[in-house]
């Protein structure tokens, strides 16, 4: 199935499903033997295989933390680190802190405050994996 064809599949299938909103006769008996309930059904089945759920673990974030340190090339605080709304600031924070004890992560303070530190990666320890690492 090509593509557009796949996308006229599923814009018959919410137009179907969509009668489900406007029905007046709603009712357990009804809904089961209704193609709009099964139009629905299978909407819900599609979407939950084509939306891509975030990794909130922590290798993910790990790996995404050690990828913008390499890719920025210096060393950054934690408010340059970017983790694309994946998790709150406390949470960056102890993960930075666990790679500081694994040993993939230094941190040093910067002159003017005592809490702001920038991070960077330590070079003599390699990083397990990196999304822009390919495996081999």
């Amino acid at each position: 199935m090509t593509e557009a064809v796949e996308k006229r599949a599923i814009a018959f299938i919410r137009t179907i499903g969509n009668r489900c909103m406007s029905c007046l006769h709603r009712s357990e008996e009804r809904c089961r033997n209704c193609i709009s309930s099964w139009a629905n059904s299978i909407l819900r089945d599609y979407d939950s295989e084509t939306t891509p759920q975030p990794d909130y673990s922590l290798s993910a974030r790990m790996v995404m933390i050690a990828d913008a340190l390499d890719k920025a090339g210096r060393p950054l605080f934690a408010s340059e680190i970017d983790l694309k709304n994946l998790c709150t600031k406390q949470l960056k924070r102890w993960t930075l802190q666990k790679m500081m004890r694994l040993g993939f992560v230094r941190r040093s303070k910067t002159c003017c405050t005592a809490h702001l530190y920038r991070y960077s990666l330590v070079r003599s320890k390699p990083f397990p994996v990196s999304a822009g690492q390919s495996k081999k």
